[in-house]
């Protein structure tokens, strides 16, 4: 055992919730759960999204000595097979006063951005957990060299969190982005060479292991040198006056849509505009955008016209490569991972993900407080175009948000170029002005920014003195 043993308690709170995935059933995306039913994220999900964020703010490849000194390496054959010096528990996550037997459930559909129908087998449903919900994840260090060393690499860890982690599965949904909680990271160092530490650090991994708090330690700060990559964005949207807006899931009791609403954490139903729709209409129009500024763009308007018909998700993932292709970018990829550029030309895929790798910008379910007064219901008909009577069944009524409900945005990008932050700036102008629309075709859908964004990180000041009046 290593005679140095540091202690890294991280009170996780997930404010979109989380859906920390285990297999699917049929069209569902079930939850991972413990021997008693409880929602859990896996140790190894939590690990492994720390060794690639670090590897990845420090530059590094996965196989990187420094890489494989925290986090170990696998055994490949007979040769190799490092053990990792940081344990890392399945961490139960409390759902407040929501039962954990009883998932959100969450419907999605993908979009083809040509015509705005919904793409064949691109509908699913998953579970996940309510907003609000939080665990405590504890991370155990056992290191024999310098303390200082070991200190700054848990550091480095709490900054990783700060600076906008999501972790589970569907982050691209608007879900899974962990904070730390308002109490802060609590940091335990342990010389295991002195029989009372020795005694003290085993009292608390048995606490820990048998569901008891730690209290002790001291508030460990976040490295700002890994917090610093993340451009962060928060936003108020608010419906506009006159206007109505729906984004249905499908779940509707009274009516054929209605807005979607989720029970926190903390028991309050909340009108929920989730994330997912704000991004399929985001990366849309920079797509547009970057094709106008000459970009090479995978789902081209060109390729649409040639093809003639719509992508399959596998070609929307692997940008229309072939299966030759695919394989020897993949390779180039895990020999060299910073020559992403260079095989996904793409940009827009690069800003927004791919099978290739990870999406680099989050857009976070937003919420508001339930008010009935902001719901009205419509009703419609389908009528004959060559009569102009009235289709017999077509007649139905949905629910819609109208003015007054208010929205919190929450947009991360880990290091933004300076182009794509002036195309997500656009993006928020076309937003605002009204020639972007979100939700169903049954409300209007439009949107305006209540006040100038606020952000920080890099290209910060784009936002901070974005004019929205600007075409």
């Amino acid at each position: 055992m290593a005679h140095s043993v540091h202690r890294l308690l991280l009170p996780l709170e997930f404010p979109e919730g989380i859906s920390p995935g285990e297999g699917k059933q049929g069209n569902l995306m079930i939850l991972a759960r413990d021997g008693q039913e409880r929602p859990v994220l896996r140790g190894t999900a939590l690990a492994g999204a720390l060794r690639h964020a670090w590897a990845r703010s420090r530059d590094r490849r996965l196989d990187d000595p420094d890489v494989k000194m925290w986090f170990g390496m696998a055994l490949e054959g007979e040769a190799g097979g490092t053990p990792s010096p940081l344990r890392v528990s399945d961490c139960v996550i409390e759902t407040g006063k929501i039962s954990g037997e009883d998932p959100v459930l969450r419907t999605h559909n993908a979009i083809d951005r040509h015509t705005g129908a919904a793409l064949n087998a691109g509908l699913f449903t998953l579970q996940s957990l309510p907003p609000g919900s939080h665990t405590n994840a504890c991370l155990w260090l056992h290191y024999d060299g310098e303390p200082g060393t070991a200190k700054a690499f848990l550091s480095d860890l709490v900054g990783i969190i700060r600076s906008g982690l999501t972790l589970g599965g569907h982050a691209a949904r608007g879900i899974g982005r962990a904070q730390l909680a308002e109490q802060k990271a609590q940091y335990r160092a342990f010389d295991c060479s002195n029989l009372e530490e020795h005694a003290a650090m085993l009292d608390e991994n048995s606490a820990w292991r048998n569901g008891h708090a730690l209290t002790g330690g001291a508030p460990l700060e976040p490295s700002s040198e890994v917090d610093g990559q993340t451009l962060r964005i928060d936003l108020a949207l608010a419906i506009s006056p006159g206007e109505d807006m729906l984004v249905g899931d499908g779940q509707g009791l009274d009516y054929e849509v209605e807005p979607q609403r989720v029970k926190c954490a903390d028991g309050h139903e909340r009108w929920r505009l989730p994330g997912s729709a704000l991004r399929g209409v985001f990366r849309a129009w920079i797509t547009r955008l970057a094709a106008r500024a000459g970009q090479p763009v995978a789902d081209s308007l060109e390729r649409r016209k040639t093809n003639g018909k719509a992508p399959s998700g596998a070609e929307l993932a692997w940008g229309f490569d072939d299966a030759e292709t695919r394989e020897r970018k993949q390779d180039a990829l895990a020999d060299n991972p910073k020559c992403l550029s260079e095989n996904v030309t793409c940009q827009v895929m690069r800003l927004f993900g791919s099978s290739y790798a990870k999406s680099r910008i989050h857009i976070s379910d937003a919420f508001a407080s339930v008010q009935k007064a902001q719901e009205q219901v419509r009703a419609h008909v389908a009528v004959d175009r060559i009569t102009g009577g009235a289709n017999e069944g077509f007649f139905f009524k949905n629910a819609v948000l109208t003015t007054g409900a208010q929205f919190q945005v929450r947009i991360d990008i880990r290091e933004p170029g300076k182009e794509e932050a002036l195309w997500l700036a656009g993006t928020l102008r076309a937003l605002h002005l009204g020639i972007l629309r979100v939700g169903s075709s049954k409300a209007g859908g439009r949107l305006h920014i209540i006040e100038k964004p606020r952000a920080s990180g890099p290209c910060a000041d784009i936002f901070n003195n974005l004019d929205m009046s600007e075409v």
